[in-house]
């Protein structure tokens, strides 16, 4: 029941792996709401153009182009790596001045 309900699961016993997981859910939401503006675009464009007078198989074209970017775009996030810093500690700040001394 618990699985179901929940927003997030982690495949294992390591916390660590949670930041992980919310910046791969963050980089999902970019990438979901490109793919949408680049479709809606595409499609924007096209359909007045096709009553316009561009031909239906160049308008096909353009929009099966378009097709493999957003899937192109979606595949990146196979790729996703986080960045180096998380979850290790911040080095301690020098005093403010004491660059000055040495």
């Amino acid at each position: 029941m618990a699985l179901e309900t929940a927003d997030v699961a982690l495949m294992g016993d390591d916390l660590a792996l949670l930041p992980f997981a919310v910046g791969l859910s963050r980089s999902t939401s970019r990438a979901i709401k490109q793919n949408l503006w680049v479709s809606l675009g595409v499609v924007a464009v096209l359909i007045p153009a096709t009553i316009l007078g561009l031909s239906i198989g160049t308008a096909v074209l353009f929009h099966e182009g378009s097709t493999l970017l957003v899937v192109i775009n979606g595949l990146r996030l196979l790729a996703y790596k986080p960045f180096e810093n998380v979850g290790k500690a911040a080095a301690p700040a020098e005093p403010a001045g004491s660059g000055l001394l040495r």
